[in-house]
């Protein structure tokens, strides 16, 4: 396909200026996205950070992270309007690079630049989330990204629908900065707990029981529907998980093709 064997540069170092106030150096992005299919609206960004090389293909990110290309590609979706950024696997031909803070700000800045006020746009961001003094944050493997960087890079993007799913401890802190009109965001609750049962939205869109209890038995999985059946899923083991939605859409979403 041809956006997979999109140019990989060297590694370089480039200089940003943080909302901090503080410069840092990020790693320059490794995909060269001047050969990709700019002709549809609709673009998905599925970012795994990993952080266990030798035991990667047992990682939920890892395996979420291939669901929900998967579950795009099923759908209809242009393979290469689908950026998939998962560490470790880059020998696998769905991976675009790895999931460091230059490519998800590559990868968003070049959204920026192709999405329309018609585009459906899917961000995914599965990692470890922490908190500290500067806010909510995800540690990827080069640099943290912080819900207010995140937001900013979101405030870039044209659509008539984004859909935010954030797959990290700490995820619904991100809501604070990144709710907006328009935007349909996913994520774990603010407190500390571990995501030993993580919540994978991928499998309410895919069974068909979503909308046979949530929705209107129309045959079609929307997102609202497939987070009310993921939830409910994650409850029955673990009626102290709470996954968070925030929902500034009329009416529900349906990805294209859906």
């Amino acid at each position: 396909m041809w956006k997979k064997i999109a140019v990989m540069t060297f590694s370089v170092m480039m200089v940003l200026t943080l909302f901090s106030g503080v410069t840092a150096e990020i790693a320059a992005p490794t995909v060269d996205y001047s050969v990709y299919n700019t002709a549809e609206a609709d673009w998905v960004l599925i970012a795994a950070a990993l952080h266990d090389e030798a035991g990667f293909f047992d990682d939920p990110d890892y395996q979420e992270a291939i669901a929900l290309h998967d579950y795009f590609v099923s759908i209809g979706i242009d393979e290469e309007h689908i950026i998939t950024l998962i560490d470790f696997d880059l020998a696998n031909p769905i991976v675009d690079g790895p999931a460091t803070k230059g490519d998800i700000y590559a990868a968003l800045d070049f959204l920026a630049t192709v999405t329309t006020p018609n585009s459906f746009v899917f961000v995914g961001i599965l990692d470890l989330g922490h908190e500290n003094e500067q806010g909510y944050y995800v540690e990827l493997n080069d640099e943290p990204l912080y819900d207010h960087e995140l937001d900013a890079k979101l405030d870039m993007l044209q659509y008539e629908d984004l859909v935010v799913d954030l797959v990290f401890r700490h995820a619904a802190g991100f809501f604070d900065y990144i709710s907006e009109d328009g935007r349909l965001c996913f994520g774990s609750t603010k407190d500390n707990k571990d995501l030993d049962v993580p919540f994978h939205i991928s499998i309410g869109l895919q069974d068909m029981e979503a909308d046979q209890e949530f929705g209107n038995g129309n045959g079609r999985i929307a997102f609202e529907e497939a987070y009310k059946y993921e939830k409910d899923r994650l409850r029955d083991i673990d009626d102290s998980f709470k996954p968070k939605k925030d929902d500034e859409i009329s009416g529900k979403v349906y990805a294209p093709g859906v």
